[in-house]
């Protein structure tokens, strides 16, 4: 073999092998298992937290505030006491009972609305009180202080509303004026005039009628009363006839007549 050939073989030679390298490789490019890829890591979906539920506040019940009570007012020869009785009746005084309400003559028209207890005509009087001053007339006072057995000459008289002071001392007071007294209690308001004494007229004491002239006063809108031997120093006293009603005015229940 000529040189030649011997190159053209040697070629042919290694273009085969050239083929034969390319597709062994392409064959097992071809057939060759993939490379595993990796697994997704699948990301947890996150937890909800729920809202927390709202806390209801209970809204404070209001306190009823207490209705207020309305003062006692007083007025003249008015009956401002009633509305406060409560009576399970309506006073009527043009009947001859009394139980359920009455008049008297000097008392120019003035229905008191009932029987009074005897526990209001005997109540225990404030030391310190003022109300309305009135008088007797000539003597009368007098005769009063020699029915308790006293001496008219040396005892001046007077007359409180609650018959428990029947014979207590006490001084009394003009406004713009001095204590005067002692005098001593010789007579009190009748059961059966005492609301009216209170609540119509407003009074507090009646005083002879001697002591009325030497003041030169026989009646007064006000007067400062004291119950005590002494003559009294600091002195704070109560409207008697709104003490009264609020303190110890009771009515006797009406008496039903008989069928």
């Amino acid at each position: 073999m000529t040189n030649r050939n011997r190159l053209s073989a040697v070629a042919l030679g290694a273009c085969l092998g050239f083929v034969v390298f390319y597709v062994g490789l392409a064959l097992l490019t071809q057939f060759a298992a993939p490379a595993p890829q990796p697994t997704a890591t699948a990301e947890p979906s996150p937890t909800i937290t729920p809202a927390p539920t709202a806390t209801l506040i209970p809204k404070p019940t209001p306190t009823p505030l207490p209705s207020p009570t309305p003062e006692m007012e007083f007025a003249y020869y008015t009956d401002w006491a009633l509305p406060y009785l409560n009576l399970p009746w309506k006073p009527y005084c043009k009947d001859k009972g009394r139980t359920n309400g009455f008049s008297i003559a000097w008392m120019n028209g003035f229905c008191v609305p009932g029987v009074i207890s005897k526990e209001s005509w005997y109540f225990d009087t404030p030391t310190d009180h003022y109300g309305l001053m009135s008088s007797y007339g000539p003597g009368v006072m007098e005769a009063n202080v020699a029915y308790r057995g006293l001496d008219p000459e040396e005892v001046q008289g007077v007359a409180l509303m609650s018959c428990a002071d029947i014979g207590k001392t006490v001084w009394l007071r003009l406004p713009g004026r001095s204590w005067e007294g002692p005098f001593v209690v010789v007579d009190c308001s009748g059961r059966n005039h005492l609301y009216y004494h209170m609540v119509a007229m407003g009074l507090a004491v009646e005083v002879g009628y001697e002591t009325a002239k030497e003041w030169d006063t026989f009646t007064a809108n006000r007067i400062d009363v004291h119950i005590g031997k002494d003559r009294p120093g600091d002195w704070s006293g109560v409207f008697l006839p709104v003490w009264w009603v609020k303190n110890a005015l009771e009515i006797e229940p009406m008496l039903l007549a008989e069928p």
